[in-house]
């Protein structure tokens, strides 16, 4: 089926996203043209944070006329489609590219495939989102750091035997 969908797509360049959070640590990578860029996010980023992170960077680095982002990320990929004044930074700073870019002529789309399925970028960008480079990006967001916060305060709720912990993420009037 895929295979079957890249002829049809046969002159766009595939770019493969993937994002992972194990141990504390969160990677992101992008495929493209077999050659595999990846790196580290701070811990308290979340996968889908790191998803649209990857796919951010690939649209800024590119340099084509044609590009299909393929994300197994559904919520990453429903972000980028539902976009609105209340969407995350990171999705509002992706539009922003998007806009810059296809205003320069570039036609970019975005296309969710399912993961662990036997596509090569797919697997190759989750093998490299995996292994994690050791260079952090000190960029956190509130969320991610809040959620953090409520995670551990949480752990050590139920480690006293209470539960009644409420921590709520807003958006800042800046954003």
């Amino acid at each position: 089926m895929f295979y079957d969908h890249r002829q049809q797509f046969s002159g766009y360049e595939p770019v493969f996203t993937d994002g992972s959070k194990a141990d504390n640590l969160v990677g992101t990578a992008v495929v493209i043209r077999n050659s595999i860029v990846s790196g580290r996010l701070h811990e308290f980023c979340s996968v889908f944070t790191s998803e649209i992170y990857a796919a951010l960077v690939k649209i800024a680095d590119g340099n084509y006329e044609k590009i299909i982002i393929y994300s197994d990320s559904k919520s990453a990929i429903e972000a980028l489609r539902s976009v609105s004044p209340l969407s995350h930074p990171i999705v509002l700073k992706c539009v922003e590219f998007y806009l810059y870019l296809t205003g320069k002529g570039l036609n970019i789309l975005f296309c969710w495939i399912p993961g662990h399925s036997g596509i090569i970028g797919n697997d190759m960008a989750d093998k490299a989102a995996r292994r994690p480079a050791t260079a952090v990006d000190n960029f956190v967001r509130l969320c991610d750091a809040l959620q953090a916060v409520k995670n551990q305060l949480t752990k050590n709720g139920r480690e006293l035997g209470t539960n009644k912990i409420k921590i709520s993420c807003t958006r800042s009037s800046r954003w």
